[in-house]
């Protein structure tokens, strides 16, 4: 993996469920972790294999590799939103993590 691509600032957010002040659960997010990392936006021939893995996959997100990013998560990268599925660990060596994602409107 080579430094230089990973420019963006992406971090990644947990739900996290609060009572409002009368009581009722509030569902709001909250920041895990910030990384550097790279945001694409996926070619047609790249959708298409990842639909047999996510639904709708746009876009993604690769960072160094961490143990601490999971499925119930959230990316962002500035003003976008993303939903992530499972990372994985292209080659095994436990160097980086690729997410294939959504972006949220």
């Amino acid at each position: 993996m080579r430094a230089g691509s990973l420019r963006a600032r992406i971090t990644f957010q947990k739900q996290a469920a609060i009572r409002d002040e009368y009581g009722e659960p509030e569902h709001t997010w909250s920041d895990v972790v910030t990384v550097w990392g790279s945001v694409k936006g996926l070619r047609s021939d790249e959708k298409l294999a990842a639909l047999q893995i996510q639904g709708e996959a746009t876009h993604e997100i690769t960072i160094r590799y961490r143990m601490d990013i999971t499925p119930d998560m959230r990316a962002v990268c500035g003003t976008r939103i993303f939903d992530i599925t499972p990372p994985v660990d292209p080659d095994g060596r436990k160097c980086e993590l690729r997410i294939l994602c959504k972006e949220v409107i």
